[in-house]
C-alpha cells in the first residue's frame, strides 16, 4: 500500500506542479481548490460506504438497477473501500493541496513589490501563512460538511459510486464487482 500511495503521489503532484508552474495564479488557485475538493469527496466516500446498510441494495440489484451490483460490492467490502477513499486518496489530496498551497505562496510574493528587508520577509511570512491556513480551513471545513451529507445520504453516496464504477467497468479492462475477470465485448460479424 505504501509503494502504491508513493507512486500515486508522485504521479498526481507532477500533474499538479506542471498545472501550477505553467499557469496564471487564478488557475493555480482553481488546481488547488480542486484538488482539496477530491480529497473532501473521497473522504465523504469513505465515511459513506461504512455507514450504508446492505438492504437497499439488494433491492436495487434484484431489479437490475445499474450501479446497485458495484454498491453492495462496496458496502460489504467497506473496511478496504473506506481505507481506500478515507486515508490513500484523502490523505494523498491533503498532502499535494499543501504543497500546492505553499507554491501558490511564493508565486504569490511575485504580487509584491521588494520591500525593506524587515517589512519584506514579514510579508511574505504572513502572505504564507494565510495561503496554508486557508487550505487547512477548506479542508477540514469541507470534510466536515462532507461527513454530515455522507452519514445522512450514505445510500445516495454509494449507488453514485456505483454507477461510476459500473460505467468504468465497461469503459476499462479491469475486474468486475464479483471478482471475475471481465470479457471483452464482442461486435457482430458478418459471414
Amino acid at each position: 500500500m505504501g509503494l502504491l500511495a508513493f507512486l500515486a503521489a508522485a504521479a498526481v503532484a507532477w500533474v499538479s506542479q506542471s498545472a501550477m508552474r505553467h499557469t496564471g495564479l487564478a488557475i493555480a488557485f482553481v488546481v488547488l481548490i480542486f484538488i482539496v475538493l477530491i480529497g473532501v469527496l473521497a473522504d465523504a466516500v469513505g465515511t459513506a460506504v461504512t455507514a450504508a446498510d446492505e438492504t437497499p441494495f439488494h433491492a436495487m440489484a434484484a431489479k437490475r438497477v445499474t450501479g446497485a451490483r458495484h454498491a453492495l460490492w462496496m458496502v460489504r467490502n467497506a473496511d478496504r473501500v473506506s481505507h481506500f477513499f478515507g486515508d490513500i486518496v484523502g490523505d494523498i489530496a491533503g498532502t499535494i493541496g499543501g504543497a500546492a498551497a505553499a507554491s501558490i505562496a511564493l508565486r504569490g510574493f511575485d504580487l509584491f513589490p521588494v520591500l525593506p528587508p524587515p517589512t519584506g520577509e514579514r510579508v511574505h511570512d504572513l502572505f504564507d501563512i494565510l495561503a496554508i491556513a486557508f487550505v487547512s480551513a477548506l479542508a477540514v471545513g469541507g470534510k466536515s460538511v462532507g461527513k454530515a451529507l455522507a452519514l445522512a445520504h450514505s445510500t445516495t453516496i454509494v449507488h453514485r459510486v456505483g454507477i461510476v464504477m459500473a460505467w468504468l467497468e465497461k469503459v476499462l479492462p479491469w475486474r468486475s464487482a464479483n471478482g471475475k475477470p471481465r470479457k471483452p465485448s464482442r461486435g457482430r460479424t458478418n459471414s
